[in-house]
């Protein structure tokens, strides 16, 4: 947990794998004005309230949210503006989430065949245009770069486990929240 150049309090974690080098950061929004933790990833383009992350490998309830964050009042409150915020942009599900994550991603050279795939496939069943495309967000953002150093095993299902990663998540948010109220653990 650290200082950005704006005196704001961000929790960095950079995660290096055999095929992968991200970086993943938890703070507040970069205009001060808005309220709420953000997480900001190489591969969304604009920060992404935490709590859609959560959502999206899974947490999908905002008592377990609040739970695994930290009951105490600092914590709801630091918690409070990102439910909000997911409330305003009708994300409520697993899947609402990959898709509002989908919106977000990184347009780029990694993404375009995906891209015109999704597009052709939408045409013709949109239902299955969504299913692809929040399958590669699934894949390819959540399990191989948010926090990529650690491991999600996929049980006997095709679905992944994002416990491990949902508890270090929990605990950067824990993290900024303590920053934020004691500037001696900067």
């Amino acid at each position: 947990v650290e200082l950005d150049s704006k005196k704001m309090v961000h929790a960095f974690v950079t995660s290096v794998t055999e095929d992968n080098k991200s970086r993943t950061v938890v703070g507040g929004h970069p205009h001060a004005s808005k309220q709420g933790l953000y997480l900001k990833h190489s591969m969304l383009d604009k920060v992404c309230p935490v709590v859609i992350v959560l959502k999206a490998m899974g947490m999908v309830s905002d008592q377990e949210i609040c739970q695994m964050v930290g009951v105490n009042t600092a914590y709801v409150q630091a918690i409070t503006p990102c439910l909000h915020e997911c409330r305003q942009a009708n994300v409520f599900t697993q899947k609402q989430a990959l898709l509002y994550l989908w919106e977000l991603r990184r347009r780029d050279h990694r993404t375009q065949h995906i891209d015109a795939d999704s597009k052709a496939l939408e045409r013709t069943d949109p239902a299955e245009a969504n299913r692809m495309r929040m399958e590669w967000v699934y894949n390819e953002i959540l399990v191989r770069q948010v926090l990529s150093h650690i491991e999600c095993t996929k049980e006997n299902s095709k679905l992944a486990d994002f416990a491990p990663k949902l508890r270090f998540l929990c605990l950067m948010i824990r993290r900024v929240v303590q920053g934020q109220m004691d500037p001696t653990l900067q």
